[in-house]
């Protein structure tokens, strides 16, 4: 029974997030576990794990995983363009906090680089649950990042 309800909560988040992206204008088909390739949300958490502990309470952790993303769809582009998502990203951020926040993003794109460079799916959202002290984040992606060229544009 276990098993089932936590399918069922997987599932629910899936929902949820594809029902965001879709609100965003996304027109494709978001999936949540594509055939034969490794989940992003399973590949985020990895990604932030060192990191976690840093990170306790739901702000914190928003501000985390939101730095982490930043930095991964920054990565997968060319430098000039990677410095433009960047700086657009930075302008929905208190100026207090941008020289950290540049900091955190710097600290990504090198853990991106050195440790998860063959992952090339760029995120578009993630939502964010807690239960039972524990955080789970669900990641919508794009299968290519010149399907996120064409999102951006939108």
């Amino acid at each position: 029974m276990a098993k089932k309800s936590k399918k069922s909560h997987i599932k629910k988040r899936h929902e949820s997030i594809a029902t965001k992206v879709k609100e965003r204008g996304y027109q494709g088909k978001v999936i949540s576990s594509p055939e034969g390739m490794t989940k992003m949300s399973d590949i985020i958490i990895q990604f932030i794990e060192p990191y976690n502990d840093l990170a306790q309470t739901y702000s914190e952790q928003m501000k985390l995983i939101t730095a982490a993303i930043i930095a991964w769809n920054a990565s997968l582009l060319p430098e000039d363009r990677s410095k433009a998502v960047i700086d657009r990203a930075l302008g929905n951020i208190p100026s207090a906090e941008h020289k950290h926040t540049m900091e955190v993003i710097n600290v990504f794109m090198k853990r991106k680089r050195r440790h998860f460079s063959e992952y090339k799916r760029p995120v578009i959202d993630f939502q964010l649950t807690e239960d039972e002290d524990e955080f789970h984040p669900s990641v919508a992606s794009l299968a290519s990042i010149d399907e996120m060229e064409s999102f951006i544009k939108k």
